[in-house]
């Protein structure tokens, strides 16, 4: 199933603005578009931002979760630090 922007920001209650903004960072991927240049996301879209927005709840920065993202995403460079990332937010929180 694809859904539209609306859709997703509905389901995940992340708005539209900060939607777009996680995708020129590179926090979500970058939809497919229509031919009239709607954005077209996955179900899974509405798991990804819902995992961002309870990571930012329990104090994470933006940095921190594109580095948890890079484990899910199976990228090589995100998660060679990722141990060493872990023990050090735990002793924080």
């Amino acid at each position: 199933m694809t859904l539209q922007i609306g859709e997703i920001s509905k389901r995940s209650q992340v708005n539209k603005d900060t939607i777009r903004y996680y995708e020129r960072v590179g926090l979500i991927p970058e939809p497919t578009r229509k031919e009239s240049g709607y954005r077209i996301y996955s179900e899974d879209m509405v798991e990804r931002l819902g995992f961002i927005k309870k990571m930012q709840e329990l104090g994470f920065t933006l940095k921190e979760i594109d580095k948890l993202l890079g484990v899910k995403d199976k990228d090589d460079t995100k998660c060679s630090d990722i141990m060493a990332f872990s023990a050090e937010k735990l002793k924080e929180v």
